[in-house]
């Protein structure tokens, strides 16, 4: 209240407006302000609007008993006489209105400057949002209590996966050593295999040597008569060579299995370093 400002010479009063309000008590969350006009200007008289909430409740509320405390609420207000104070400034005035008092403010507005209201009490506006809070914060606490319990549940499921992973990394680390011995291993084993390879193929060559030689000496002998002194029986010469025929054979079958260990390990190598990519 006290809002209105100076008359002038229309006979019309201005006062103070809407963004005026607000700032001057920009301390209280007010969402908008309106001010009374009348046939005269302005009337006088201010209505600042707060949230529909308990909350927007509460501020105002607040706001009141600031008016209140500063000796400037409704009893004060009708009992004025001096809208100015002691330092010559203004006194602005305040309550919380009731319905008596927006029917006063709406007097002279008609349509859409017409301010809508409708009275709550404070038990509908305060009382009932606290139960209601109330009731939102146990089951807060429920959901609380309950996700706790989850994961207190889940916890079991992550030990043992926890304890899981651990076991596979050992498995995997076990793995990499026997792959690296098996890779040594099989390295060593071909060595072996090359140097028994080349064994054979030099007794088998040998051994065909001798063969030839012997075939060689046979030729010799055949052109000679029973008389000389290095005359051999043939069937010595068929013995010996059937002898290192076996030998021979033997031995090529001995080189050919190495080989195909040898292939057969180069092929599991290979297809382990595919793997290993």
């Amino acid at each position: 209240m006290n809002t209105r400002s100076q008359r002038h010479l229309s006979e019309k009063w201005s006062g103070m407006g809407n963004q005026g309000l607000l700032d001057r008590f920009h301390n209280y969350a007010a969402l908008k302000a309106r001010q009374a006009y009348g046939p005269q200007g302005h009337r006088g008289m201010g209505v600042l609007i707060f949230d529909t909430s308990a909350a927007g409740y509460l501020e105002a509320v607040r706001l009141h008993k600031h008016f209140k405390e500063q000796g400037r609420d409704r009893e004060a207000w009708n009992h004025c006489k001096n809208p100015f104070g002691p330092d010559g400034k203004r006194q602005l005035y305040g309550y919380l209105a009731s319905r008596e008092d927006m029917d006063i403010f709406n007097q002279h507005s008609r349509g859409r400057s017409r301010l809508k209201f409708e009275m709550r009490s404070y038990q509908e506006m305060v009382e009932s949002n606290i139960k209601d809070i109330n009731e939102d914060s146990r089951q807060l606490n429920y959901y609380k209590n309950k996700m706790v319990k989850e994961q207190m549940k889940s916890q079991v499921p992550k030990d043992s996966f926890c304890e899981a992973s651990e076991n596979l990394c050992l498995e995997i680390e076990e793995y990499r050593v026997v792959r690296g011995q098996t890779k040594e291993q099989n390295q060593q084993r071909k060595g072996k295999m090359g140097e028994h390879e080349s064994f054979f193929q030099k007794q088998i060559q040998l051994i065909e040597q001798a063969i030839a030689e012997a075939d060689e000496f046979k030729k010799s002998q055949e052109g000679t008569t029973g008389d000389e002194p290095y005359c051999l029986d043939s069937a010595f010469y068929e013995r010996h060579r059937r002898r290192l025929q076996e030998v021979c054979s033997m031995m090529r079958s001995k080189q050919e299995h190495f080989q195909k260990e040898q292939k057969e390990l180069e092929k599991g190598s290979a297809s382990e370093r595919r793997q290993n990519k």
